[in-house]
């Protein structure tokens, strides 16, 4: 029989089938842990580790600066706006 790294092939294993579950849920980290009974959480602390990097963009809350909205504006029905923080 001949020598085998077992924390190596165990490795590989885990990688794969993290790789699968991301293929199969189109890198949907939630649902992809879902399928491999993990948590979210656990499942990205894993990616990390391993060194997988998911192919899919990071997306931005925001897609422009112009697009954030200053959450103490109020428009009132005569289209003024207040800035509530700053009265």
């Amino acid at each position: 029989m001949e020598k085998v790294n077992l924390n190596r092939l165990l490795r590989d294993i885990e990688i794969e089938h993290i790789r699968r579950a991301l293929e199969h849920t189109s890198e949907n980290i939630a649902a992809a842990a879902e399928l491999l009974g993990l948590k979210r959480t656990s499942l990205t602390m894993r990616l990390s580790g391993l060194g997988i990097e998911l192919r899919r963009p990071k997306q931005k809350f925001f897609k422009e600066k112009e697009d954030i909205k200053n959450p103490f504006l109020v428009r009132h029905k005569n289209n003024i706006e207040d800035d509530l923080w700053n009265e």
